[in-house]
């Protein structure tokens, strides 16, 4: 207590401290891993080019863990690399954001490229939960730092226990956009975010705001800082919010959640609600295409949509080409479920030529 009063801390350093403590000892029950395991299967072990191996629960104690063998090799992979890197990074965006179970240590020790080309995942025995209205809050953030709208980071941050009610938005903003700029390698205008040093400058922003750390965030930015390190040895220019920007959009725009899409609706709709903002529409689903693919080479070429850099740089976004291919994505979105809530504005947009002007 003394310590924490003494270096300004707002954070739970109890919840911080059981939830590494919970962990530890987790790991240590081999019962509980098995059961990690299976769960983890049901989830994820379907995705195509994922495998899980069997756990035998008939002959695992609490001591003793009896799993199907794996043979494969240690990331980061010299050949496939690329490929390897993009299923993982999908199921990754899977994990934290659509189901809340995630792998809380892939390490390149716990992650391995199986014989036939599949991502395997090993050791489960450090494993954890986002609640659904925490997945909400970090999506609400992603999409307000693509979208430049600081009051949905600031409302999506209050909802995730970063910040108290009484938060002076005035202090807030200027210090989000100073560390979003220095976590961006300098030089290039189109340089990207590097969300390990974000997340040092986040640390220094709470010593000067109310600012808090939740217990859950100890665990997912050592998760996503772990899968930065694996990526980078891949790719050296990979950035995890930029490059996994376009699966976490295809995740919000084929999910009917009601929350996800008053997310989306706030981005793609007007605020008075009578008109769609297609520019943004084509870039989500442009990306969204990207992440389909599973193509690192067209994630690439898309950076420039996601580049955080660029965006509050001031520079101009460049605007992707209209295709048949993209004209169908718009036409299949709006008529999906996770889509009806275009539908208005898309009739508003079509009556008003026709409304006589007062």
């Amino acid at each position: 207590a003394l310590w924490k009063q003494y270096k300004k801390l707002r954070s739970n350093m109890v919840g911080i401290a059981d939830e590494f403590g919970k962990q530890l000892f987790d790991e240590l029950n081999y019962q509980q891993e098995a059961r990690n395991c299976e769960r983890f299967a049901d989830m994820y072990g379907d995705l195509p080019d994922i495998f899980v191996p069997s756990v035998y629960t008939n002959l695992t104690t609490r001591r003793v863990l009896v799993q199907e063998w794996v043979v494969g090799e240690k990331g980061p992979w010299v050949e496939d690399g690329e490929r390897m890197l993009s299923v993982g990074i999908a199921c990754s965006v899977k994990q934290l954001l659509q189901k809340g179970f995630f792998h809380a240590d892939p390490h390149k020790g716990n992650l391995l490229k199986t014989d036939d080309g599949k991502l395997a995942y090993l050791d489960f025995g450090m494993m954890t939960s986002v609640s659904a209205k925490n997945r909400y809050g970090l999506i609400g953030t992603v999409l307000g730092l693509q979208n430049k709208d600081v009051g949905l980071v600031v409302n999506s941050l209050r909802d995730l226990g970063f910040l108290a009610d009484e938060t002076k938005v005035d202090v807030l903003v200027p210090a989000l956009e100073q560390a979003l700029d220095e976590s961006t390698d300098p030089g290039e205008g189109a340089s990207s975010l590097n969300f390990t040093r974000l997340n040092e400058k986040i640390q220094d922003i709470s010593y000067l705001l109310e600012f808090r750390i939740p217990p859950f965030y100890s665990l997912v930015v050592r998760t996503l800082t772990i899968l930065e390190g694996l990526a980078l040895g891949v790719d050296s220019s990979f950035r995890l919010i930029r490059d996994g920007s376009p699966y976490i959009y295809r995740e919000i725009l084929t999910s009917p959640e009601p929350e996800l899409q008053q997310l989306m609706k706030r981005v793609l709709v007007t605020p008075d609600g009578k008109r769609i903002n297609w520019a943004q529409l084509e870039q989500l689903l442009s990306l969204s295409r990207v992440a389909q693919s599973g193509s690192l080479q067209q994630l690439k070429e898309a950076r420039e949509m996601t580049d955080l850099r660029r965006k509050y740089s001031g520079e101009a976004e460049k605007a992707s080409e209209w295709s048949i291919d993209l004209t169908a994505d718009v036409l299949s979105f709006i008529t999906s479920d996770a889509g009806s809530f275009l539908r208005e504005p898309l009739v508003n947009e079509c009556v008003r030529p026709l409304t006589p002007s007062a």
